[in-house]
């Protein structure tokens, strides 16, 4: 006898929510159009990818931990601007507290403004809570301690030869204490865990960030380049905190390199394929204990391939909305 699991006409309904942007009054920025987002939705499911980047559709409603995450990256990138505004413009002995740390509170304050709008808005107060805890727990253990010069902040890189790839690095920075020049990525998890930092020692993202590097900056004029920090925090009540360096040997940069540019074969192979489903990776361990967006839409639609789908149109799916897809996407898969 098969088993259907059908919505509860019970569940408690959530208040209707405005979208994240409009609510905290910010541009949409989005994923980097051709970065780790975009390769590690192939690796996941090519159905997946299909529906995401060749028919351009996305959840109205985004995942909680998605939008707890965009809210963290939010509230940490005020906080640095702030601080990378002060040094930009302050004429006083680089490296003095008065430089490092003088756009602390203004930074601060625009992080906080940000979380006070997210607690007004319906729908968002238990985000908000969230966040504000980790902005709590973040700035208790950090503020006024690193010595750092912040170089950009939400910095984005391009390489569009054969195999084009993008990032947005959330921070670069100067590290007074320990030297050199480090790639930020601000991340927000459940738990810290070893399986967690292992998986960044290995991550799409942080190899292609290094990458990309050697190709799109010189060099010269910015100080060695170290390695990447995993800036993590946990969302549980009383937040966790943990960074985590991670330095790509340049074998390590040649298989990324590779695995990239496998990339043509691969879509050409899946399209051939009918964009199939990858049935193990629909949730659970495979996608770090999180569900593909586009779950409900294949489980509860078993008889549409990925051709009925697009006949259909995503006007019959009222959980999902038309967006943007990857415009260069036949020239880059044929």
């Amino acid at each position: 006898m098969s088993r259907i699991v059908l919505k509860l006409s019970h569940k408690k309904a959530k208040p209707t929510r405005g979208a994240l942007e409009e609510v905290l009054e910010i541009p949409a920025g989005g994923a980097s159009p051709r970065g780790s987002t975009y390769y590690k939705t192939f690796q996941h499911c090519p159905r997946e990818f299909y529906i995401r980047y060749v028919l351009g559709w996305v959840p109205t409603v985004p995942s909680e931990a998605l939008t707890t995450g965009l809210v963290w990256h939010y509230c940490l990138e005020r906080y640095y601007r702030g601080i990378m505004s002060h040094q930009q413009k302050t004429r006083v002995q680089p490296t003095s507290a008065a430089w490092l740390w003088g756009g602390c509170n203004q930074g601060a304050a625009e992080a906080y403004a940000l979380i006070d709008k997210l607690m007004a808005a319906p729908g968002y107060h238990e985000i908000a809570q969230t966040v504000r805890r980790m902005l709590d727990a973040y700035l208790d253990v950090y503020d006024r301690q690193d010595k750092l010069r912040v170089l950009a902040v939400e910095e984005t890189l391009e390489w569009h030869g054969t195999d084009p790839y993008t990032c947005r690095a959330d921070m670069i920075v100067e590290d007074y204490i320990r030297g050199g020049m480090w790639f930020w990525e601000h991340k927000s998890a459940r738990a810290i865990t070893d399986d967690l930092l292992a998986a960044y020692d290995m991550d799409l993202q942080i190899l292609g960030e290094w990458w990309l590097l050697d190709r799109v900056v010189d060099r010269t004029v910015y100080p060695p380049l170290r390695g990447v920090v995993i800036n993590l925090a946990t969302k549980a009540k009383e937040p966790k905190l943990h960074r985590h360096d991670v330095c790509p040997s340049p074998a390590h940069v040649r298989a990324f390199e590779r695995t990239i540019g496998t990339r043509k074969v691969m879509l050409q192979a899946a399209a051939k394929c009918g964009w199939p489903q990858w049935f193990g990776n629909c949730s659970g361990a495979a996608r770090g204990y999180s569900r593909c967006a586009y779950y409900e839409l294949c489980q509860q639609n078993p008889q549409h391939d990925a051709a009925g789908l697009a006949r259909e149109g995503v006007a019959s799916f009222p959980e999902y909305a038309q967006a943007n897809g990857d415009s260069d996407y036949d020239r880059y898969s044929s």
